[in-house]
């Protein structure tokens, strides 16, 4: 089939692209145009997302993400992509706002995805919001098992207490 045809000179166009000439930006490119064809082709989403991370082409990596998650059924799965997305947000897109938005809406729906709830403690740190910051880690504790994760985080606590007093 011509379409069969098209798709596996696109991939074998973008492996080129990226394996021997090391041209990131245009095996993009190339797995995008897999994707106008065949949206929901998975192989071209994480081809997309492995060389436009490694092109520095930050959003486009967000938006396959965000493509990848809408895929799939699995829930832990879908978590991890979202954590990812917004882990992607706040560090390599520099956007706290963005990636605040993005794990307060996967804690609401994973309240217990640790992970997201330590990205979004130390985004709570980074932009100033030491209340919810606090909240964030009593929220960990309480799900957080072993004795010395336990006192960790409650000397963490203890020590944004107090550099709140300091402040006062």
């Amino acid at each position: 089939k011509s379409e069969d045809v098209a798709l596996t000179y696109l991939f074998k166009m973008g492996s080129l692209y990226e394996d021997v000439l090391g041209e990131m930006t245009r095996a993009v490119e190339v797995y995008r145009r897999v994707l106008e064809r065949q949206p929901h082709n998975l192989a071209a989403i994480h081809a997309v997302q492995r060389t436009a991370e490694r092109a520095g082409l930050h959003r486009e990596l967000l938006r396959a993400l965000d493509s990848e998650a809408k895929l799939t059924a699995d829930r832990t799965l879908v978590a991890a992509l979202e954590h990812r997305g917004a882990e992607v947000a706040a560090d390599l897109l520099d956007d706290a706002e963005e990636a605040l938005s993005r794990l307060q809406a996967l804690v609401k729906r994973e309240p217990k995805h640790a992970g997201a709830l330590g990205t979004l403690g130390r985004l709570f740190k980074k932009v100033g919001r030491i209340e919810d910051q606090l909240g964030i880690y009593q929220r960990r504790f309480s799900i957080t098992e072993g004795r010395s994760a336990k006192v960790a985080l409650l000397v963490e606590m203890a020590e944004i207490a107090e550099r709140q007093l300091g402040d006062v």
